[in-house]
């Protein structure tokens, strides 16, 4: 018998408990130092730094706080904290933009860019990244590369142009600079920043946006440039309004009827289905009235637009209508040819029993204003809008 096998095999079991032991502590440790670092306490979260000293996260959550709350021995600390949590995790992007908050805190803008730098370098292809950097470079004033930043970030994620347009504008109104510095060349960014600037109102600013828009020579959807156009005629813009409308029916291809000289009507023959905005035919949703292309009737042309009503709604209509653009100190005629009829009856008894009831002034009036309409207008100096109303007066059925 060998008089060794005992105290071999009680040294291995001695020094299994010896390991064990020391895992057990040590993942107790690492449990209860998560569980600190995991409360709203930052009594614990400091506990949690003691307990872990090589936990560079914790480190980073006491400095977050210490930036926080206020006092510059507050930021002193936070420094502490950040720069201890960078050393231990020195490839965490979201450590070095903690750490260049802090630096910057403390007016050491030096060591702040420094700091940015270093996020970048550990993800070079992060929008947040990009996007913190690039703010702390205008709020430096350093513009061009700051804008820079911020462009790399919206090409990253397309969801902060609105944002980045925002605060550049803000640094500096300049469209050219919008368009050259910030906006990457693709058609969803000049979109974004389009329609930032009209809801703010700032026509010029939109208008160049579409100028750039237009530049980068895409074919651009009728739809989209309504919202435009249409804001440009409630801003009684008539020029850059009808600039723009022509503009966007070359770069959409829209189909359009030959010109006829003098004639200001788009589409007056409803040639094309309209495009419900802009310079076109505006077809307004009522109760009890559809609205459909008629090749079965036309004045000249191929096609009329029929107006239909249920006898739901007895109606003074005025739904057809279209933005014209006018001159001052000119007159305009405005001649339309219309076709009444009632449930399709070839006989027209619904338009005869309808006038029979209507008096003999209410019958020129209509046979002036409804059958041929024709109105002069004469217009003060400034250009402006007219519109085109076709106005229809039925009873119920």
């Amino acid at each position: 018998m060998n008089a060794t096998r005992p105290w071999t095999l009680f040294t291995f079991t001695a020094l299994l408990l010896s390991v064990s032991g020391t895992l057990a502590f040590n993942a107790g440790k690492l449990w209860l130092s998560e569980m600190w670092s995991g409360t709203f306490n930052p009594r614990l979260w400091s506990r949690a730094a003691q307990l872990e000293p090589s936990n560079a996260e914790t480190w980073d959550q006491l400095g977050q706080y210490a930036l926080l709350t206020s006092g510059q021995n507050n930021v002193s600390q936070a420094l502490a904290y950040l720069e201890r949590a960078a050393n231990l995790n020195p490839r965490s992007d979201r450590i070095w933009l903690d750490l260049a908050a802090a630096y910057e805190a403390a007016e050491d803008m030096n060591r702040a860019r420094h700091a940015y730098a270093k996020a970048q370098e550990d993800y070079p292809l992060s929008a947040k990244v990009a996007w913190r950097y690039g703010s702390f470079l205008i709020r430096q004033r350093d513009y061009p590369a700051g804008f820079a930043e911020i462009r790399r970030a919206i090409a990253g994620d397309p969801a902060l142009t609105t944002a980045a347009v925002s605060e550049c504008w803000e640094a500096s109104p300049k469209v050219n600079v919008i368009v050259k510095q910030l906006l990457p060349q693709k058609r969803r960014y000049y979109w974004a920043a389009l329609n930032f600037f009209l809801s703010q109102q700032n026509w010029d600013a939109a208008l160049g946006i579409w100028k750039g828009l237009l530049n980068l020579g895409r074919p651009i959807k009728m739809e989209a440039s309504l919202p435009l156009i249409d804001s440009l005629i409630a801003a009684n813009r008539p020029a850059d309004a009808q600039s723009t409308w022509t503009q966007a029916l070359a770069a959409a291809r829209w189909p359009q009827s030959p010109p006829r000289r003098g004639d200001l009507i788009f589409s007056g023959g409803f040639e094309h289905s309209p495009v419900n905005g802009g310079f076109d035919w505006r077809e307004e949703s009522l109760p009890g009235v559809s609205y459909a292309m008629d090749r079965t009737t036309a004045h000249s042309g191929k096609q009329s637009i029929r107006i239909n009503f249920d006898g739901s709604a007895n109606l003074d209509f005025a739904g057809l209508i279209e933005y014209v653009a006018v001159e001052p100190h000119k007159k305009y005629r405005f001649t339309a040819y219309q076709r009444t009829r009632d449930g399709g009856f070839p006989d027209r008894r619904f338009d005869i029993e309808f006038w029979q009831e209507q008096g003999d002034e209410v019958i020129f009036r209509a046979a002036w204003e409804m059958v041929r309409m024709i109105e002069e207008f004469r217009h003060g100096r400034q250009p402006r809008f007219q519109r085109t109303v076709t106005r229809v007066e039925r009873k119920a059925s």
